[in-house]
């Protein structure tokens, strides 16, 4: 037994051995950073760098209606419409599914920024406000015209689903059709379809006052669709064998599709509410017939010199000149461009005509002419000021000098009223006294004041 032990301890001590030497020799291999590194499982800068570039997808965010928000501002410097501050309330999701975002104020607040012309956007945020003005902060709180107000309205989920399925399979077995061995092989093809109806209300209240404002508002669903494609192939032989399946998942994003929906009512409601065929800037959209005739009917009821009014503006922003928008009334000069503005757009009373004017303005050229419009009635206010200015100051300047005479003339009364009366000189007259004519030869007594001596 012994013996068995000592024939045995020159080998084992052998392995102790080769084993020392191969893990010093790992020791020193690995003695690099690299290697080490590798071991120890660090990430290095350049696989840091190498990630970073695999980040796809930065950049600015255009949608489809970017383009058609900025273009409705553009409507609204032509159609020479007035400057608005809007206000939207929390949007909150008003169904039962969790899915969809609780408030998408957001998405709307910046649907309005993105107008850029006519329209101010005043954000809501009370918490904001009240903490600074807790803590010492002077805000000249700036109140908005209108308030938008509404709600995520209905989300109908796979509302319609499809599927398609296609098997394929086929087994042959050791000595089937002169076989020597089982084979079994196969393909397949699925296909999947639903969609899903998302909807938005909108409408508009008045600040002041908290009530709605008739007929603006908006009522739209947009449809989100997702489908799903897969297919499969497989063979075996003897039991043994290799299978592959494919499968494709899409579905439409739903804050994406949140987003297009917002944007597109934000401009519906903004145009019914300025009163402008907003569809001319929505690319493929069809005219809103409901609102071409509310439009033909308030111009019926109106009164011929209102209806006078707007035609001559509409005329102005499509470039007839000669009608004094400041009057209600056609002169004949005005009368006969009228008939031929009728003649051009083939209208065959005054509100055809004007319906065909409102639906056709020219959007750049009446820009410019708006815009010259206001320069020029800009500087005219201005020298109107200045002479305002100059009449002012001449009519103090005639005020104080009239003021300064008037205070003149008191102070001489008041020191002729206060002067006392010279004295006057007093003739005394003497009694007459009885003398003895002189004689002759004695000198005359001189005339004089007084009582006379004798020399």
């Amino acid at each position: 037994m012994n013996k068995t032990r000592m024939g045995k301890t020159p080998g084992f001590f052998l392995k102790i051995t080769a084993l020392i030497a191969v893990s010093a020799s790992i020791m020193l291999t690995t003695s690099s950073c690299a290697i080490w590194n590798w071991f120890m499982g660090r990430t290095s800068d350049e696989e840091v760098e190498e990630m970073d570039k695999d980040i796809s997808g930065l950049g600015k965010r255009t949608t489809r209606y970017e383009n058609s928000l900025d273009q409705f501002g553009v409507m609204l410097e032509a159609y020479d419409l007035q400057k608005i501050k809007i206000q939207s309330k929390p949007i909150k999701n008003q169904t039962a599914e969790k899915g969809l975002p609780e408030d998408i104020r957001t998405i709307v607040e910046t649907s309005i920024n993105k107008v850029t012309r006519q329209i101010t956007l005043i954000p809501y945020d009370p918490m904001y406000y009240t903490a600074e003005v807790t803590t010492g902060g002077k805000i000249d709180r700036t109140l908005p015209d209108i308030v938008i107000d509404g709600g995520l309205a209905e989300f109908d989920k796979d509302m319609i689903e499809k599927q398609r399925e296609l098997k394929m399979e086929a087994k042959v077995k050791e000595g089937d059709f002169g076989s020597k061995y089982d084979q079994d092989g196969g393909a397949g093809y699925q296909a999947k379809s639903g969609i899903s109806r998302l909807g938005l209300d909108l409408h508009l209240l008045n600040y002041a006052t908290q009530a709605a404002i008739a007929g603006k508002q908006t009522s739209n669903t947009v449809n989100i669709r997702k489908t799903q494609l897969g297919w499969s192939i497989g063979y075996y032989f003897q039991g043994c064998g290799l299978a592959f399946e494919y499968q494709l998942k899409k579905q439409q994003g739903l804050h994406s599709a949140i987003r297009l929906l917002v944007e597109m009512s934000i401009i519906e409601l903004l145009g019914k509410y300025y009163d402008i065929p907003y569809w001319r800037c929505i690319e493929g959209s069809q005219p809103d017939q409901a609102m071409i005739t509310r439009i033909t009917e308030e111009f019926n009821d109106a009164s011929d010199a209102q209806q006078n009014g707007y035609l001559k503006e509409y005329l102005f922003l499509h470039g007839y000149e000669g009608f004094d928008r400041h009057t209600r009334e056609f002169d004949s000069n005005e009368t006969k461009s009228l008939d031929e503005a009728k003649t051009k757009l083939g209208a065959t009373n005054k509100t055809d005509l004007f319906v065909k004017l409102w639906l056709t303005v020219p959007i750049e050229e009446a820009k410019k002419r708006v815009k010259e419009a206001r320069r020029a009635a800009e500087q005219q206010l201005a020298v109107q000021l200045e002479n305002q200015k100059k009449a002012r100051l001449e009519a103090m300047k005639q005020a104080e000098e009239a003021q300064r005479k008037a205070q003149a003339d008191a102070l001489a009364a008041q020191k002729t009223a206060t002067q006392p009366v010279a004295a006057q000189p007093t003739t005394v007259v003497a009694p007459a006294k009885t003398t003895t004519p002189p004689p002759a030869s004695s000198k005359e007594k001189p005339v004089g004041i007084g009582a006379a001596d004798e020399f």
